[in-house]
């Protein structure tokens, strides 16, 4: 078959499950179900051709679950300032991720999202199993009928503690900074859970994001601003439904990280992220989505170049060292 068939196919499923979820929401009037991460599983998941998470089914959907349920537990009856809750979401992921050996990342965003939107019903954990496991079973479909190639078969491998416990305590300081900064001037969307994730996904030094954050930068400002628009355009100004505007939203996103070739999942789900804000969040939205991912960029891209050009620096003399020798 032809492989821009299979693509439309693939990209066809990820956008149909994502509106259908917001038509649920809409139809039983519970918006703790809509779980924009949602877009990101399914890009992930469905529409790109390779799973871009080391992990496997039953891992996947196990992290999944436990982040919904963990965010869910701190924002219903943990006490506290909302930054200390935030981090104690994002150090039980990191936790989770040491332990199963995987690179589950998109778990951070259900962990912290329920936090950050204050949720406090059980519907929204049982939403997030529910759309893993339908992201799973299409998956499987579409692997079964040649629409999607399998993946090859994933090695989870649990690293040596001390450095991921270095790397991720690193990310965790970078994130109780930023959170202070959001949180204290009011802009909490500035650590978005889609961002929080692609910080930690720009992290890993084999990540594709790293070797081109300019245009991830690009990706991710303009999938929030499509999914804004997308709401006060044809949701508040046109009267529709917010199942159409979440359709042309995930359309429009998916089709423009395909088109450039970054199937970035976390750009995905800060498309749909709008339909959950009150209206008076919406016009801000983007800017914080971008000023975020700026902030986040920065902080792992810099000390790598530092490190990069002290690393050149001390090559340079040791190399005159050993001429004057």
């Amino acid at each position: 078959m032809n492989e821009k068939l299979k693509l439309f196919v693939r990209i066809s499923a990820a956008v149909l499950l994502v509106t259908l979820m917001v038509f649920l929401s809409e139809l039983i009037d519970e918006k703790e179900i809509l779980f924009p991460e949602a877009a990101a599983l399914a890009l992930g998941g469905l529409a790109a051709e390779h799973m871009p998470w080391r992990v496997t089914p039953v891992r996947m959907a196990v992290l999944m679950s436990a982040g919904g349920f963990a965010g869910y537990f701190l924002s219903a009856f943990m006490p506290g300032p909302l930054w200390v809750k935030i981090i104690l979401a994002f150090i039980f992921c990191c936790i989770m991720l040491w332990l199963s050996g995987t690179t589950m990342l998109p778990m951070i965003s259900a962990a912290v999202l329920p936090v950050i939107t204050h949720a406090e019903s059980l519907m929204y954990p049982l939403s997030v199993i529910i759309i893993t496991a339908t992201v799973l079973l299409i998956r499987y479909i579409l692997i079964s009928t040649g629409m999607r190639q399998d993946d090859e078969e994933c090695s989870c491998r649990r690293g040596a503690f001390i450095p991921f416990a270095l790397h991720y305590g690193y990310l965790c300081i970078v994130l109780m900074i930023i959170s202070a900064i959001a949180i204290g001037t009011g802009r909490v969307f500035i650590i978005a859970p889609p961002l929080i994730v692609a910080f930690a996904e720009l992290s890993e030094k084999e990540s594709p994001a790293r070797r081109s954050p300019v245009l991830i930068f690009l990706c991710v400002t303009m999938c929030a601003l499509t999914g804004t628009i997308s709401r006060l355009l044809i949701c508040q100004a046109a009267g529709y439904h917010a199942a159409v505007g979440a359709f042309f939203a995930a359309v429009l996103s998916m089709a423009l990280l395909m088109r450039f070739g970054k199937p970035f999942p976390p750009a995905a789900a800060l498309a749909i992220l709008p339909f959950i804000l009150p209206e008076s969040e919406l016009t801000a939205y983007p800017f914080e989505a971008a000023a975020g991912m700026a902030l986040f960029t920065l902080t792992i891209l810099l000390p790598a170049r530092v490190r990069k050009l002290s690393n050149q620096q001390s090559g340079l003399n040791s190399q005159g060292t050993e001429r004057q020798v």
